[in-house]
């Protein structure tokens, strides 16, 4: 398979304060906003890196504009629930890398 994981997903593993993870460093959302996203992803939604929307490099500190790129956390999550998006399907016919390989 190609590797070209950096064309789809900005990385190869959630950000160290990714919505989608049960830590004390996950960003801050409304309450049950987590919740509208999964339904949203379990419905074929997508969901972005949060650092490519704001244009944020690891430390949170602004960068040069960033192309979009699917969150790893909630690719996780879907690959979890076995309900590959979209953009998961398209990759994986293209036999692009998966995250984790």
């Amino acid at each position: 398979m190609k590797n070209m994981t950096s064309e789809i997903y900005r990385v190869t593993k959630p950000c160290s304060n990714c919505p989608f993870l049960d830590n004390n460093k996950a960003i801050m959302l409304a309450d049950g906003r987590l919740d509208e996203i999964k339904a949203d992803l379990l419905k074929g939604g997508s969901f972005n890196c949060h650092k490519t929307v704001y244009d944020l490099d690891e430390n949170m500190e602004h960068t040069k504009k960033q192309e979009l790129k699917m969150c790893a956390g909630a690719y996780q999550f879907l690959k979890k629930e076995n309900k590959p998006n979209q953009q998961m399907q398209i990759a994986q016919r293209l036999g692009i890398k998966e995250l984790g390989e």
